[in-house]
């Protein structure tokens, strides 16, 4: 969907629900400017002028490395994803060899919280990948349902002497996400003996490649409607429960490195959305 307006643009930044730093909100910069903040696994829309611009999060002394972007008639829908990169995918890392990595302030500073362009044009800073980098198989192992989410509807037919039908309407709709587990990679990379700005041309390519097999760029969202018949018996009060869940292809991505070492990446992307429903009734 386009923007109104314009001479606007809408910049949608999505921050994935993740265990590390869930209770703090994390502060959104746009242009040198503090616009707004975002709470764990929740989404924000801010509106900017056509043009260039820049933008990272932050939460405390941390913040994410600075994405910029351009602004037009042409392209005025902007998507980001964003979340913390917790201590864990930092405890393997001998100290010495951050010290020595010209890049271990980025590492301890810029890289407790990430944020990545999933829709738009990215001016300038997008992952690098390196030459020569490993080979990357997705192999699909499972899909998973996860409940999240509750609605009702009522057909209150109590004072009817005869059964009374409705339909209802039910719609819901969520943002395409993936996560797989940086900290393997981290420690593939300490294995492999290779460098700090290596793992994350991985970890960039691995991304792109699960995003090339699942998440198209221009249906960042998944969407389901649909109209449920509900039919209340004489004298009755029924509700309807509309159980929503969340399916997730769960897979292994198989990491293969130059020199033939390999590591096994767990990932986890949201496919679809569905639901079941359950009748109660109240006399």
């Amino acid at each position: 969907m386009k923007n109104v307006d314009a001479k606007k643009a809408t910049v949608y930044i999505e921050r994935v629900s993740a265990y590390s730093a869930m209770a703090s909100e994390f502060g959104v910069n746009i242009d040198g400017r503090d616009v707004g903040s975002i709470k764990n696994g929740k989404t924000i829309a801010i509106d900017v002028d056509h043009g260039e611009h820049s933008i990272y999060i932050k939460q405390g002394w941390g913040t994410s490395k600075i994405i910029n972007f351009s602004a037009s008639d042409t392209s005025n829908i902007f998507r980001f994803k964003c979340g913390p990169i917790g201590l864990k995918d930092l405890k393997d890392i001998p100290i010495l060899s951050l010290i020595r990595d010209p890049t271990f302030s980025t590492i301890l500073k810029d890289s407790v919280l990430w944020i990545s362009m999933v829709d738009g044009v990215e001016s300038s800073t997008q992952p690098t990948i390196l030459p020569g980098s490993p080979s990357i198989e997705l192999i699909e192992t499972r899909r998973v349902e996860e409940y999240t989410s509750e609605d009702f509807r009522v057909n209150d037919n109590r004072r009817g002497t005869t059964p009374f039908l409705r339909k209802m309407a039910v719609s819901k709709k969520v943002v395409k996400t993936s996560t797989f587990e940086r900290n393997l990679i981290t420690q593939f990379g300490l294995k492999a003996n290779i460098g700090i700005q290596a793992v994350t041309s991985i970890e960039a390519s691995l991304q792109l490649s699960i995003n090339s097999k699942y998440i198209d760029a221009t249906q960042t969202e998944i969407s389901r409607s649909d109209e449920l018949p509900l039919e209340a018996p004489a004298n009755t009060r029924r509700t309807l429960v509309i159980k929503w869940k969340n399916i997730w292809q769960e897979g292994i991505a198989k990491i293969i490195g130059q020199s033939g070492q390999f590591t096994e990446v767990p990932y986890r992307v949201l496919v679809e959305i569905d639901f079941d429903t359950e009748i109660m009734d109240e006399k």
